[in-house]
């Protein structure tokens, strides 16, 4: 990414970049330059008046494992506006959610692209300082 926000930002946006696709494949590198400003964007969100949902999407199933639900628990009451990410299979987000977002259509990684696993012991302190 091209230095806009100056030197200091732009290594930012690199540092951020480089975390992000040690551990993921995104199907484009406009794709990863969305997901890495809109990071970016996330820290900066109390500033905004509105915030742009990410929307990810798989082409098809994988893994359907889910996690049960915990217990019911009292919610407190309190104004939210937040940045929001969300996930699905195929076509499932309804139109009034994808064409307000940045959409990202994932592919399966190709014989050639690698990863690291992330772990979350071993990586989430780091990807912290990174955020």
């Amino acid at each position: 990414m091209d230095g806009w926000l100056g030197e200091s930002g732009a290594e930012l946006l690199d540092e951020l970049q480089a975390a992000l696709t040690r551990y993921l494949v995104l199907p484009t590198p406009e794709g990863t330059d969305a997901v890495t400003l809109w990071i970016v964007a996330s820290h900066g969100q109390p500033a905004w008046q509105h915030a742009p949902r990410l929307a990810v999407q798989s082409t098809a199933a994988r893994d359907r494992r889910s996690a049960a639900p915990g217990p019911a628990r009292p919610r407190p009451r309190f104004a939210t506006f937040a940045m929001a990410a969300l996930a699905g299979i195929g076509d499932c987000l309804p139109d009034t959610v994808t064409d307000r977002a940045i959409t990202i259509r994932m592919r399966r990684r190709a014989p050639g692209e690698q990863v690291a696993q992330y772990r979350h012991r071993r990586d989430a302190l780091p990807l912290h300082g990174a955020a």
